[in-house]
């Protein structure tokens, strides 16, 4: 168990971004030998979620010696490629609440005729109150 002053130093830190860093670099690489494309952001995006912020040091060189002994077949690749192969798919949000395209056109149409009605009544209250 590491203690609250080795947590918080900045020579631990310091480590601890380099090997964030060496993971996303040899995720990224062992990526690229498999012939698997990757945009600007990916190699970050996906070695993020291999090493999770992690800013545990034996945690993230155990990442990485596994990383570099097993390449591909690493648990931390194939769970990283398994994870980017579903694109972190964001549904929309009317797959999201399943909602059915025409009861939100039905709905919103709704709305606005009662917002219609509701400025049709405030227009002739007002127009009455002048007349007085």
């Amino acid at each position: 168990m590491s203690s609250i002053n080795e947590i918080l130093s900045p020579y631990t830190e310091r480590k601890v971004c380099e090997a964030q860093g060496r993971i996303e670099e040899e995720v990224s690489s062992i990526a690229n030998a498999n012939g698997i494309t990757l945009d600007e952001e990916a190699p970050f995006v996906l070695g993020q979620w291999v090493h999770g912020e992690s800013s545990n040091l034996n945690y993230l060189t155990s990442i990485l010696s596994d990383l570099r002994t097993m390449k591909e077949k690493s648990q931390w690749f194939e769970s990283a490629t398994d994870v980017w192969s579903k694109k972190f798919f964001v549904p929309s949000p009317v797959e999201q609440f399943h909602m059915n395209p025409a009861l939100v056109d039905f709905s919103l149409g709704l709305s606005l005729c009662w917002l219609l009605l509701v400025l049709l009544l405030l227009f002739f209250i007002t127009k009455g109150k002048r007349r007085r």
